[in-house]
C-alpha cells in the first residue's frame, strides 16, 4: 500500500509541474505575441522623415483605408535626469511618430500628439525617483522636459518619447490586420508611398507561413519556392537587425516560454510513466484480492 501511495504522490507532483509550466509559458507567450501579430519593417537606403510620415497619414485618411502604423527609431543610450537634476541614470531611448500601443504588449500609451509625455523603464524609473511608481513626475531628456505618463513594465532601462520633427526614422511598425498576410500588408504600403523596406519576421513556424504559401488553386505552385525564400529572408533580415530594448525583452519572453513549454513536456511524460507505475500497481493489488478470495 505504501507503494501505491508513493506512486500516487509522483504522479500528483508530475502532473501538476506541467500544469504550472504550461500556464507559465502561456503567459510568457501571450506577452511576446506583439512581436507576432504586428507588421514590422526595416526602412533601406534613406530613412523617413517625419514630414514624410505627415504626407502618409494624410494620404491614408484621404483614401479612407487607413492603416494604423508608428514610425520609430533607436536613438541611443542617453543621461536623464529628475527635473531638480537630483538623479540621473542611463537610459535607452526610442524616439517615436505615432502611438506606442503598437510597440508595447500592455501599460501606459503615449499618444501621437503627447510631446511633453514619456514613458520609463521601471528600473529608470526606481533611480530617478526611488519608486516604480514615478507616473506624474517630470525628467530631464536632451535638454527637453518630459512628463511621465506611465512605467514600462515590460523593459528596465528605457524611455519613450514622440520624437521632434527633424527626427529620421527606420522603423516602421503597421498594426495586424486579420486575413491578411503581413507580406501583403508590407507590400502595399510600401508600394503605395514609395518606401524602400525589409520585412521583419519573428516565427520561423506561424498559421501565417501556411497562408501565404498555401497555393490558390492546386496546379498553382510556381511561385512557391519565391514565397519560401521571401519568408526565410523576412526571418534572417531580423535575425540580423540591431533590435531595441522592447524587442529583446520580447524575446527573452518567447525563449522563457518555449522552455517553459518543453518542461511542460518532459513533466507530462514523466507523469504517464508515474502513472503507468501507479495503475500497475492497483491492478496487481486487484489480481491478488481476486486470487486470495478464490
Amino acid at each position: 500500500m505504501g507503494k501505491i501511495k508513493r506512486e500516487a504522490c509522483k504522479l500528483v507532483i508530475f502532473l501538476s509541474a506541467a500544469f504550472a509550466c504550461f500556464v507559465c509559458a502561456d503567459d510568457f507567450c501571450q506577452k511576446a505575441f506583439i512581436l507576432r501579430q504586428n507588421v514590422n519593417l526595416l526602412v533601406l537606403g534613406d530613412k523617413i522623415t517625419a514630414e514624410r510620415v505627415a504626407e502618409i497619414r494624410k494620404m491614408e485618411s484621404d483614401n479612407g483605408d487607413v492603416t494604423e502604423f508608428t514610425v520609430w527609431t533607436m536613438a541611443g543610450q542617453a543621461e536623464i535626469e529628475d527635473r531638480d537634476q537630483l538623479h540621473r541614470t542611463t537610459a535607452d531611448v526610442i524616439e517615436i511618430n505615432g502611438s506606442s500601443e503598437l510597440l508595447l504588449f500592455s501599460g501606459a500609451v503615449l499618444h501621437e500628439q503627447d510631446q511633453e509625455g514619456c514613458l520609463l523603464g521601471k528600473e529608470t524609473a526606481q533611480q530617478l525617483f526611488g519608486s516604480a511608481d514615478a507616473a506624474g513626475g517630470q525628467i530631464l531628456c536632451k535638454g527637453r522636459l518630459f512628463t511621465v505618463r506611465g512605467i514600462l513594465w515590460e523593459t528596465d532601462n528605457c524611455v519613450i518619447v514622440q520624437a521632434q520633427n527633424d527626427t529620421f526614422f527606420e522603423r516602421i511598425t503597421l498594426a495586424g490586420r486579420a486575413g491578411v498576410t503581413k507580406s501583403m500588408q508590407a507590400d502595399r504600403f510600401c508600394q503605395s508611398y514609395g518606401i524602400q523596406a525589409s520585412l521583419l519576421r519573428t516565427e520561423c513556424l506561424s498559421e501565417d507561413l501556411l497562408y501565404e504559401l498555401a497555393p490558390a488553386k492546386w496546379s498553382d505552385f510556381e511561385g512557391l519556392s519565391a514565397k519560401l525564400e521571401s519568408f526565410k529572408a523576412g526571418i534572417a533580415a531580423f535575425a540580423g537587425c540591431e533590435k531595441s530594448c522592447l524587442e529583446q525583452r520580447f524575446l527573452q519572453w518567447k525563449k522563457t516560454g518555449g522552455m517553459l513549454i518543453v518542461g511542460g513536456l518532459i513533466f507530462c511524460l514523466a507523469g504517464i510513466l508515474a502513472g503507468k507505475n501507479f495503475f500497475t500497481q492497483i491492478l496487481l493489488i486487484r489480481v491478488g484480492e481476486s486470487c486470495n478470495m478464490k
